[in-house]
């Protein structure tokens, strides 16, 4: 491990990126977006996972110019979930936040956190807070003061459900807008409340690991608390592994169904609203997921009729066999996803082909009959 200044002394609030082998330009805009803040109770965790040249090169040169960085570099690459737990280690700030390090953070991110993590909250054991989502211009918005406020104990709970069943989180009902449950990046975790209950991201995982890791952080939360205040930025990146296509994404998914099992087992055992509600939504998650980064992706470079051999085979397996047999498609109201849900039961490859090279479609599709719904509650009634 490599270091920039030795903080010995405890910070506020410790700042973790995560780095693997990013656009240059993304770097160095988010880390700039981090240093732009000159409070001096943070620390800048910047944890390289073994990215290729020149990244380490970039990451040193900020850590020799601001005294508040330390560079970690793994030797060999370990995902982000043993990078991040690397971090946590490391950390030496009664909070942590997390950042890709493909994303940025307005200005004043750090004053506002350290302000907002004080007083009357000093002992939140998690604090969420807003997001937006960009392109290419970062956002023109500061972090201004904002008091936080605590959420009623029962969110957590629910929360912890949202994530492991993926159904809507119902923000409204807690007073809260523009957040998530899932994502780790749009939270402050206090460090004693992850060590103390041994939470720590699985490692291996390649997809879902913000969420694996809520479910269980959420269940053991008492405080949980939130500042109306956006204080992530979100890049919208075609070539991040969210988007991009993956020729072991069954296996990426069979690991998350693993996960998945062990948190019901362990958390929601005997709960039947739970695996219900699993079922409807997280299960439809991971199967549009493998059509979307596999079997359909434009990057795909089998020929269709492989393709076509290797939808009608997995389809067919557990446990998407059962639940396209079983699942009722009036139950579920997402428009889009109801009709691919429905071709694939109807084993209608060349249909949904055609919606996935053409996704204008299915948007339009979504569209009018949002519409045709928005006209039918108009005239419900009406003689």
């Amino acid at each position: 491990m490599e270091k920039g200044a030795d903080l010995k002394q405890e910070k506020q609030l410790s700042i973790c990126i995560a780095i693997y082998n990013i656009r240059e330009e993304f770097l160095r805009a988010c880390i700039e977006s981090v240093c732009a803040d000159s409070s001096e109770e943070v620390e800048i965790l910047l944890g390289d996972d073994a990215s290729r040249s020149p990244i380490a090169d970039i990451c040193r040169g900020y850590a020799k110019r601001d005294a508040r960085i330390r560079y970690i570099r793994r030797t060999q690459n370990g995902g982000v979930s043993a990078m991040r737990n690397q971090m946590i280690a490391a950390a030496k700030g009664r909070f942590i936040t997390f950042i890709d390090g493909d994303d940025a953070v307005p200005k004043g991110y750090a004053s506002c956190l350290c302000r907002a993590l004080s007083g009357d909250t000093k002992d939140l054991d998690i604090l969420m807070f807003q997001w937006r989502r960009f392109e290419t211009d970062i956002p023109k918005i500061s972090a201004d003061h904002a008091a936080a406020w605590t959420i009623a104990p029962e969110a957590a709970a629910w929360f912890s459900r949202v994530c492991l069943t993926g159904e809507p989180p119902n923000l409204q009902q807690w007073n809260m807008k523009d957040s998530t449950p899932s994502s780790v990046c749009i939270k402050a975790y206090r460090r004693d409340f992850l060590n103390e209950n041994r939470l720590l991201f699985e490692e291996g995982l390649k997809k879902s690991q913000d969420v694996v890791f809520n479910t269980r952080a959420y269940h053991v939360c008492k405080n949980l608390g939130y500042l109306p205040k956006p204080l992530y930025f979100y890049r919208k990146n075609a070539d991040s592994v969210t988007n991009r296509y993956s020729a072991d994404m069954d296996g990426i998914i069979r690991d998350c169904l693993r996960c998945d099992q062990n948190n019901q087992r362990s958390l929601f055992d005997g709960d039947g609203a739970v695996m219900t509600a699993w079922r409807k939504y997280k299960l439809i998650h991971y199967m549009l997921t493998m059509f979307a980064l596999n079997i359909f992706h434009k990057k795909n470079p089998k020929r269709r009729t492989e393709r076509r051999r290797y939808f009608l085979s997995w389809i067919h397996t557990e446990p998407f066999s059962s639940f396209l047999r079983d699942f009722d498609l009036k139950s579920y109201e997402w428009r889009e996803r109801r009709l691919i849900v429905a071709l694939a039961k109807q084993e209608a490859f060349l249909r949904l082909d055609l919606l996935y090279r053409h996704p204008f479609l299915l948007r339009l599709y979504g569209k009018t009959g949002c519409l045709a719904d928005r006209i039918k509650n108009k005239t419900t009634g009406m003689k």
